[in-house]
């Protein structure tokens, strides 16, 4: 009796924690609603950054230093956005992975040094990118 009592509590402990493990694998709507402040900041200050450097305001090294900053946060969120998502939330999650990445290409793309017309259309698509990226936020 006090055998079966005790395989029974075991297997209702590993059940529980095994179900820990699969949600802590999972990135909920709550986890994609915390990212996103960050995420559409990111998305914000390209825009802002984008829109100073066509302006004809920006030097050089700080226009290639400040895009790699931006390069490196973007991939920084792109880590926290690594876990799979539930599917409450996959068109979202699936939209700010793809805007995070045509972020990330353009940003490189100014780093390595575009021309007037490229940066007037990476300003355009990240205007765009960021007006997409705060709808998302605001349908969670």
């Amino acid at each position: 009796m006090m055998n079966s009592r005790f395989a029974w509590f075991a297997f209702l402990a590993l059940l529980a924690l095994s179900g820990r493990a699969v949600a802590g694998d999972e990135l909920t709507k709550q986890d994609l609603s915390d990212e996103l402040p960050s995420i559409v900041s990111l998305a914000s200050e390209t825009e802002l950054f984008t829109d100073f450097i066509a302006s004809g305001q920006s030097r050089t090294n700080f226009t290639r230093e400040h895009a790699a900053y931006l390069v490196d946060s973007i991939q920084d969120e792109m880590k926290k956005l690594q876990k799979k998502p539930s599917p409450a939330i996959r068109n979202g999650y699936d939209e700010c992975r793809a805007d995070l990445l045509l972020l990330e290409s353009a940003l490189k793309r100014i780093s390595d040094g575009s021309t007037e017309s490229e940066i007037h259309q990476l300003h355009s698509q990240a205007h765009a990118i960021h007006h997409r990226l705060s709808s998302v936020a605001a349908s969670l």
